[in-house]
Parts: C-alpha cells; sequence; structure tokens
C-alpha cells in the first residue's frame, strides 16, 4: 500500500512540475533579422552534425547512434510556428562593414576581438568572422548587432530545404 502511495505522490508531483526547458530561457533563443528581434526555439528531437569536408544533410535525430564526428549545432525552428523549416549554426556570423569601416576592416575586427574567416563582398563590405557553431554564433551575432558597429549582422544559418 505505502509504494502504491510512493508512487501515486510522485506521478502527481511530475504533473503539477513544469515542463523542463530545451535550453535555458535566456536570450539564447532569439536572433535579429533586420531590426526585429525574433524568438526561436530549439528542437529538442534533433541535432546538427556539420562533419568537416561532408556534404548532405546535418540532421540526425538526438538518439541516433550513427553520429558522426563533427560541429554540433543545436536545431532552431521558428517560436511562433508548429512546423517550420530547421536551421542550425555551423560557426560564424555574417557583418557589413559601414562605410567608414571598409577601408581597414581589419582595425575594427581587431578591436572588437574578432576574426575574418574571409570577404564574402568588397564591394559591399560583407565579411563571414569567425565563431564556435550553435548558441555561441547566435550569442555573438546578437552581441554584434546590439554594439551598432555594422550595418548589418546575421548568423551564418545552415537552413533546410524545403519543396514548394
Amino acid at each position: 500500500m505505502k509504494k502504491r502511495l510512493h508512487a501515486l505522490v510522485l506521478w502527481t508531483v511530475w504533473l503539477a512540475s513544469p515542463p523542463l526547458p530545451a535550453q535555458p530561457s535566456d536570450a539564447s533563443a532569439h536572433v535579429y533579422e533586420g531590426t526585429q528581434l525574433r524568438a526561436l526555439r530549439v528542437d529538442p528531437a534533433w541535432i546538427a552534425i556539420f562533419p568537416v569536408g561532408a556534404s548532405g544533410s546535418p540532421l540526425f535525430r538526438i538518439d541516433d547512434p550513427a553520429q558522426p564526428a563533427g560541429l554540433r549545432s543545436p536545431v532552431y525552428r521558428e517560436a511562433d510556428q508548429a512546423h517550420s523549416p530547421a536551421r542550425a549554426l555551423p560557426g560564424g556570423v555574417i557583418v557589413a562593414l559601414r562605410s567608414e569601416d571598409r577601408a581597414q576592416p581589419d582595425r575594427l575586427f581587431e578591436a572588437l576581438g574578432l576574426r575574418a574567416r574571409r570577404s564574402i563582398d568588397p564591394t559591399t563590405g560583407r565579411w563571414l568572422v569567425d565563431s564556435a557553431p550553435g548558441a555561441d554564433a547566435l550569442s555573438l551575432a546578437r552581441r554584434l548587432h546590439e554594439s551598432g558597429r555594422f550595418e548589418s549582422v546575421a548568423p551564418n544559418w545552415w537552413r533546410e530545404r524545403v519543396r514548394k
């Protein structure tokens, strides 16, 4: 009888408990798209793994034993849509320099502690700067956007292809 009562109490406490978040409930699941701050959610069933030098879809079920080695990122989806395409962050942030910084981008990158990976478009001052994959890339993109030092900032998203 005591075992049943104990099990019933545990089950009741479990039902009354709020669900555990898939990630910390801070600003790490938000991204600026233009000037709008958009909410994202982490899909707890999936992980993106970007094997070095490989191609194809990086999506793997979280419980898949065949996960390869590689850069890992949570899989993000639009927070306000039940079925939205998957996004993941292999690393890197795309920045557009202001016109006054285009002549000497290294000076700005050094002042902000950034390492430029490569120039994307010299005429518009777009660069890919290094970051760790996943939430670190999202955090860096937000921080750079909020600094006001760039014309625009966007995470280097991998996006799931969706047939129309």
